[in-house]
């Protein structure tokens, strides 16, 4: 999923990533799944190549959170914080119809999700474009 995401960004000059890989991921495969960390590594290299895409390891995340226009993420301590700021974000796991038997601390049913057809070229699209229909906070997009 992770390098689908970045590899969106190779024919993007539009906008920029701001990846913020969690502190724990390299150490984590390195110690149980050794098999992904070549493609791990070789996915940071190519991330790191390009020059829409910024590698965040500060340990400050609300910089990156006040300076972003919009998430992409899996269901995460970061999505549950940044959905407080009202800006679009796009999860990578889930759908929106799981709403009818799942409970969440937060509203992360009103998202957009990857499973639902949201592609992360129409999420960036929609975000260039300043268009959030999702957002009950906009009385008109």
């Amino acid at each position: 999923m992770l390098s689908k995401v970045i590899h969106s960004f190779l024919t993007r000059n539009d906008c920029i990533l701001l990846w913020r890989p969690h502190p724990l991921l390299l150490s984590s495969i390195r110690s149980m799944r050794t098999n992904y960390e070549k493609p791990y590594l070789n996915l940071i290299k190519t991330a790191s190549s390009l020059d829409n895409v910024i590698i965040d390891h500060e340990n400050d995340v609300y910089t990156a959170m006040r300076e972003s226009d919009a998430l992409i993420s899996d269901y995460s301590s970061i999505m549950i914080q940044y959905s407080i700021t009202g800006k679009p974000i796009l999860c990578l796991t889930g759908t929106s119809q799981m709403r009818e038997s799942k409970c969440n601390l937060f509203d992360y049913w009103s998202n957009y999700f990857l499973n639902d057809g949201v592609s992360v070229d129409i999420f960036c699209d929609m975000v260039l474009q300043g268009k959030d229909p999702k957002n009950r906070n906009v009385s008109s997009q």
